[in-house]
Order: C-alpha cells, then sequence, then structure tokens
C-alpha cells in the first residue's frame, strides 16, 4: 500500500476499490436491517396478539424497546464547546483558509480538549463536520505544524473515508451498541444467573463477529485516508510542517509522565506552560531514538493508522514544494494567545482525570 501511495504523487483523493465498498455497504444494510426487522417484529407480536397473550405481547415491546435503544446514534456535541468566531477569530480564520486551499468543505466549528491528539467528527444528519484540537499538542507545535494538524484533519472530510459517512458510521455505532447490551457486566450469581450469562456471552459473538468483518472491510479505507490526508494537508504546511507534526505525535509517553510528576509531586502553577518547557528541552537525540524505535516496531497511533514509518516515508517521497499557508508571527501570537484562554480549566481536567485513573 506504501508504494501505491507512493505512485499517487498528483495527490489527488481517490475512492476506494469498488469490491470493498459494496462489501462494506452489504454488510453495514444487513446491520440496518436487523434494527428494523426488530422493530417490525415487536409491533407485530404487540397487534397480533393484544390482551390475549400478554407474554408475547411483552416480548413485542421488549423488542420495541431493544430496537428504540439500538438506534444508531448521529452523534452530538456541546453547543458550549464550539468556539465563537467573534472570540477567536484567528483560530477559526486559519482554519478557513487551510479549507479553503485544500478544496474542502469549511468545518462547522473547532473545539479545544486535553487530549494529545486531534480528531475530526462528522455529527447529525446532515453531517456537520467539527475539528476537536487538543491543547497539549497544539501548545508544542512550530507555526508549520499547526497548519499541519489543522490541515490533516479537515483534510479528512475530503479524502473519501468511508467509515465517515453517514451509512457505515452508524453501521459501526449500531453494532457497538448491540455488543453492549449483550455483553454481561460480571460473573457470579445463582444458576439461572449464570445460564442467562452464558446465553449473552453467546449472543453478543454476534455484533462481535459484525463488528470484526466491518473493521476488515474498511481496514484498507482507513489506512488510505490517512496517507491521503498526510499527503493533502502537507500542500498546505509543507512536508517539513507534516513531518515535524506526526514525529511529536509520538511523544504522549513524555506528556504523561510529565503530568505524572506534576500531580504526584503536587507542584504548582500553570501545567501546560510547564509541559511546553519541557517539550522544548527535549533533545534532538531523543527524537531520532523514538524514529529508529518507530521503524524498528511498526508503531502507530492507533489500528486506523498506518504505522508511522510509512507516512514518513510516503512523505520523505513527496516533491519539495513550499508550504502554501504561511502563519505571520502576528497571527501566531494572536493563536497562542486564544490558546491560553483554555490553560486553567484544561489544566483541572487533566489532573482530575489522572487522579481517577490513579486511583479508581
Amino acid at each position: 500500500m506504501l508504494q501505491e501511495m507512493k505512485d499517487a504523487m498528483s495527490l489527488s483523493v481517490t475512492a476506494p476499490g469498488w469490491k470493498n465498498k459494496i462489501s462494506l455497504y452489504i454488510c453495514a444494510s444487513i446491520i440496518h436491517l436487523a434494527t428494523l426487522l426488530l422493530f417490525g417484529l415487536g409491533i407485530w407480536l404487540i397487534a397480533a396478539n393484544g390482551l390475549h397473550a400478554p407474554l408475547l405481547s411483552g416480548l413485542g415491546a421488549l423488542m420495541l424497546v431493544i430496537s428504540f435503544f439500538s438506534l444508531p446514534s448521529l452523534g452530538r456535541t456541546d453547543r458550549q464547546s464550539v468556539l465563537a468566531r467573534e472570540e477567536f477569530p484567528a483560530l477559526l480564520a486559519l482554519a478557513d483558509r487551510i479549507a479553503d486551499n485544500l478544496g474542502a468543505n469549511r468545518v462547522h466549528g473547532l473545539q479545544i480538549s486535553e487530549a494529545f491528539n486531534a480528531t475530526y467528527t462528522e455529527i447529525g444528519w446532515r453531517r456537520r463536520s467539527f475539528v476537536t484540537l487538543g491543547l497539549p499538542l497544539m501548545t508544542i507545535l512550530t507555526p508549520e505544524e499547526k497548519v499541519a494538524i489543522i490541515a490533516h484533519e479537515i483534510a479528512h472530510g475530503a479524502n473519501g473515508d468511508l467509515t465517515r459517512g453517514l451509512f457505515v458510521h452508524t453501521a459501526f455505532r449500531a453494532t457497538s451498541q448491540w455488543y453492549g447490551y449483550l455483553s454481561p457486566d460480571r460473573d457470579g450469581g445463582g444458576i439461572l444467573a449464570q445460564v442467562t450469562e452464558l446465553a449473552m456471552r453467546g449472543l453478543s459473538q454476534i455484533p462481535l463477529a459484525l463488528l470484526r468483518i466491518l473493521s476488515r472491510l474498511s481496514h484498507d479505507d482507513q489506512q488510505r485516508s490517512e496517507y491521503y490526508a498526510d499527503a493533502l494537508a502537507s500542500r498546505a504546511s509543507g512536508v517539513r510542517g507534516q513531518m515535524g507534526l506526526t514525529r511529536k505525535l509520538h511523544i504522549a509517553e513524555s506528556f504523561q509522565s510529565c503530568l505524572q510528576r506534576y500531580v504526584l509531586q503536587k507542584q504548582q502553577g500553570d501545567f501546560i506552560r510547564m509541559w511546553q518547557a519541557y517539550a522544548e528541552q527535549i533533545p534532538q537525540r531523543e527524537i531520532e531514538r523514538l524514529d529508529r524505535v518507530q521503524r524498528l516496531e511498526g508503531s502507530r497511533l492507533d489500528h486506523t493508522h498506518p504505522p508511522t514509518p510509512y507516512r514518513l516515508e510516503l512523505l520523505h517521497g513527496l516533491p519539495p514544494a513550499l508550504p502554501s499557508i504561511v502563519i505571520s508571527a502576528h497571527e501566531h501570537e494572536d493563536i497562542c494567545r486564544e490558546l491560553a484562554v483554555f490553560h486553567e480549566s484544561v489544566n483541572a481536567r487533566l489532573k482530575d482525570e489522572l487522579i481517577d485513573r490513579l486511583y479508581a
């Protein structure tokens, strides 16, 4: 697949293979049809039996309840967490510039989180798009790397990733919900409880198998979409910016170590500022060591991302080009000032989350 990506030097965003696409849609259709059939069967049992057969009517009512709660979630976002354009003009103007430059739709909103990453999501029937930027990551990025992270996420809206489409995405969500409902919480109890638990474990293998099939069918498409997001984003940030971002994403362990020291030693002050200063002092030899480790281990951010060495190799093979989006020193100051608004709230969330993990 890496060679396939290298051959695509035109950086045009192509659709996945039609065989995989058809198979994925067939599997998603089966999942949605199962929910509809359960709903229809529940209505039929109630209508056909009424009060004459309360057990069958009760079973029908149970089917209706299960099918209702199994309806796929379209996702939602906290409106209060979406950045207001009048309060954060620099960040939103940069996102608009990048989207226009890439030929992608402008995102409907930006959000700031405490995570050491960034995400692109589409929610609702109209698939409104939102980019969430992790403050711990944003604060250690250079101006061109900031362009790279926003461009990479926006590129996901233009690279033809089937799993972000309404039909396939909701099939994933529905199947995950089925698996969650059928998975027993704990062992133990009487004979009846153990038999019920065993039956539920058996039934839960059906949605689990469907999830594995969906994941397998969408795997190549997800890998391809990441390669193309890298390549497309490099138009805006330049290859150097995208490569720098990709490498920095792998110092998440350093971030967690820094956070643990801050919390366990009960240090005072702005943690985000401390982390920024710490990250700036990470020696180049440590970055090079991480590069070597990634090559040896085939390191990747998660199962949806290709191994990082492959992503870097693809970027290294792209034609050298200057970034088409350049942030001036004044613009970067404005962006950093807008991000600083979130330091206090993110510091508190990071501390609370770590304490919950350590003492849960």
